[in-house]
Order: structure tokens, then sequence, then C-alpha cells
């Protein structure tokens, strides 16, 4: 396909996308996106991406510096890779800090950020033994807990994340358990923490309309937005 058709396509899948999603913040998930959509993407009003693995965040985000990008991370995070990850430049918030541990050392090394960047704790709602994550107020519990006495201000709390479940036959079903578990993980952190507001990331293209009937105050959209068009 042309790049004048291609860039066209990415604008028309963009526009459909902002419609259906009222006032949630948009990512568009760019992991298997070349540059040059991306650029298409930004020429036509889209600022938020999102990768899922730290050294193709890297090249990107160094490829377009010179553009106005804010980058998201939503992918599994190793710890060895965490000094790479805030190189990002434009790096603007995590969402996949699946443990405790994870969270321990993403605050440790805090300070070798240069500005603010936020972070998401990452549920297993679906409880899928692939998917990574904290299950249930059990384990999200000693986390808050660590977070309101010892974060540090550069790695600041926005929210939750969650996926639906994936494996099932009643998909939309379980989807919106998945995100009905996570909107009341919310409610209890509003009520018993000191946290102006508790973000939900949760919705992607399949199933990002219903994560918005709970409330979903992020979206991460891949393949709606830049998915082939021939």
């Amino acid at each position: 396909m042309a790049s004048l058709a291609i860039a066209d396509a990415i604008k028309k899948n963009l526009a459909t996308v902002v419609s259906q999603i009222g006032e949630a913040q948009l990512l568009a998930v760019s992991k298997y996106s070349q540059v040059a959509e991306i650029r298409y993407a930004l020429l036509a009003g889209q600022k938020d991406f999102a990768e899922n693995r730290v050294a193709d965040l890297l090249a990107k985000a160094q490829a377009l510096l010179r553009e106005e990008v804010q980058w998201h991370f939503i992918g599994a995070l190793q710890k060895n890779k965490i000094n790479n990850l805030f190189k990002v430049p434009n790096l603007t918030s995590i969402h996949s800090v699946d443990s405790l541990e994870l969270w321990q050392a993403l605050n440790q090394r805090a300070q070798q950020l240069t500005k603010p960047v936020g972070f998401f704790l990452q549920v297993n709602t679906s409880g899928e033994t692939e998917k990574n994550g904290l299950h249930g107020l059990s384990e999200l519990i000693p986390c808050l807990q660590q977070i309101t006495e010892s974060g540090d201000p550069h790695l600041p709390f926005m929210g939750l994340m969650t996926m639906g479940k994936l494996r099932t036959e009643n998909f939309a079903e379980d989807a919106k358990k998945c995100f009905a578990q996570l909107q009341e993980m919310q409610k209890y952190i509003l009520a018993h923490y000191p946290f102006p507001k508790v973000a939900l990331s949760m919705g992607m293209s399949a199933d990002f309309q219903w994560a918005l009937e709970y409330g979903a105050d992020y979206v991460r959209i891949g393949s709606a937005i830049f998915k082939a068009n021939t």
C-alpha cells in the first residue's frame, strides 16, 4: 500500500476509535508498527503510544526524539531492563508493575529519572496462569502499604491495570467480570488509602467497549488503529 494510503487509513482508524472511547485516554499500541506508521498517527493528532519491549521502545523513542510523543510501557518488565527503560526519552508511565519486588526495584532506581514517571500495578483478574500480575487484595495491599510509606516522588502511583480473559467461550461476559473486579479494587483503594485518584488501565482492541462500561481511564488499542489496509 502506498504511503499516502497507509497514512489515510491510520487517520481514519484513529478517528473511529477516538469517537468510540469518549473521555478515556487512548494509548496507541505501536509494538507491531514501524516508525513511519507512528509518524502518520502523530500527524493525525495522536500523542500517546505504548510499547511492550524495552529495546523496541528505546529505539523508537530515539528515532522520534524531535516529535511530541508520550511513551508508555505496557509489557512484562525484567529488573535488568529498568536502567534502559529509564533512559527512554519522554517516558510517561509504566502500566505493568506486576509484583512488589518489581516495584521495589523501580523505586530504588527512581532518582535516575529526570522527571516523574507514573506507574500502574498490574492485577491478574482472569486467573490465567500465562498472565503476570498481583492476585487480589491479599497481594495488592502489601504493595499499597509500601507505596504510601516509602514511594519515591519520581515514581508516583497512578492506578491499576488488567487484561480481560483470553481463553474463554464467553469472551464478553468474562471480560466484564475482569473489569468489574478491577473497578471494585479501585473503590477499595479510594476508601482506604490517601490517593486522590486511582486510574484504571484496561481494554484493548477486542474488548475496550466493555472496559469503558466499568470506568476505564486508559485503553490500549493497537490493531484497530494500525491494522493492515489493502
